[in-house]
């Protein structure tokens, strides 16, 4: 929340996004998706819809070598029981891109950004023109050193997707 402050320099409502359809720490969901795996993910949407999510992150890594598939499958599911916004999360933006395509326009982008693979990211949210960004800053595939250099790494990321039409009023720096 402190970061939040510093750069928009006001307080900004809170946004709750559910995080247990994110595979890559929840076995109990990952060992219920073996046995029946739509009810799995159906009921663990309705619950985090019940408890007062906003949004739900949808997260497939470590699950299956067809990660772009699996996540559009999830999000399939998802979407028969739920239209809260869905946070697509991934580091591999094809993964994004395949959950994008099923998730609509109530959707986040949430993936690592490296700040010399800004077109990557923001060619993939100029077409999917409605589509928030949550972003980690990275700096050569690593989180920068010290609080300033990640402010100075989030503030060239920022400008480089303002500089593709992206504005930074879509922009969410993860903190």
């Amino acid at each position: 929340i402190c970061c939040v402050c510093l750069i928009f320099k006001e307080m900004v409502p809170m946004l709750i996004i559910g995080q247990r359809l994110n595979l890559a720490g929840n076995t109990t969901l990952l060992e219920a998706i073996k046995s029946n795996p739509d009810s799995a993910i159906q009921q663990e949407a309705i619950l985090q819809e019940q408890a007062g999510a906003h949004a739900l992150d949808i997260h497939v890594s470590f699950v299956r070598p067809d990660r772009a598939h699996f996540m559009a499958h999830v999000i399939d599911q998802v979407r028969s029981v739920s239209h809260l916004a869905l946070s697509i999360d991934d580091s591999d933006l094809e993964v994004v891109e395949a959950g994008l395509n099923r998730a609509g326009n109530n959707s986040f982008i949430n993936s690592p950004v490296d700040i010399d693979h800004v077109d990557r990211i923001g060619s993939l949210a100029s077409k999917f023109n409605e589509a928030q960004l949550f972003i980690v800053p990275l700096k050569q595939n690593k989180t920068p050193e010290g609080l300033r250099d990640y402010f100075e790494t989030s503030k060239k990321i920022l400008k480089a997707l303002e500089n593709k039409g992206i504005s930074k009023e879509r922009v969410t720096i993860d903190a």
